[in-house]
């Protein structure tokens, strides 16, 4: 992360808690710290009724195999559209929602495994798309 998104990151922040605190027509409202903003999460964003994954050590005494798999967009274009057509899917599913999907019913299906033992978990690097965001506060 450059200098940049690091400085972006902290005006917005600054400009969100300015927004919070702008004086309403109501002077008897009290300042909001940034100390109490940064531990919110919990009231701002609930967890809800989300199931807590145990953290593992894996111990990789196998080799690795890396696979990319590169699709058309046509295919994709097909797929999300039976996805979508379907009563009881996800509404308006992404793209990826939609090719992660089928890969990850693929494996489970592969391994014989069942989709009520086993979860997904997928990392995502949203700092290049938050950037075009952070760039208007920057001009």
């Amino acid at each position: 992360m450059d200098w940049n998104e690091n400085a972006a990151t902290a005006f917005n922040f600054m400009n969100d808690w300015a927004k919070l605190n702008r004086e309403e027509e109501d002077s008897n409202s009290k300042l909001l710290l940034p100390y109490n903003l940064l531990y919110a999460g919990d009231t701002i964003f609930p967890q809800g009724n989300l199931q807590n994954f145990p953290e593992r050590e894996f111990v990789i005494d196998k080799t690795i195999v890396c696979k990319r798999f590169v699709f058309e967009a046509s295919k994709i274009k097909l797929l999300k559209n039976m996805v979508n057509s379907n009563s009881h899917a996800v509404k308006n599913s992404t793209r990826v929602e939609v090719v992660t999907s089928l890969i990850y019913k693929c494996v489970v299906f592969a391994l014989g495994l069942n989709y009520k033992t086993t979860s997904l978990r997928m990392a995502v690097d949203l700092r290049k798309r938050m950037l075009l965001r952070t760039q208007n506060y920057m001009t």
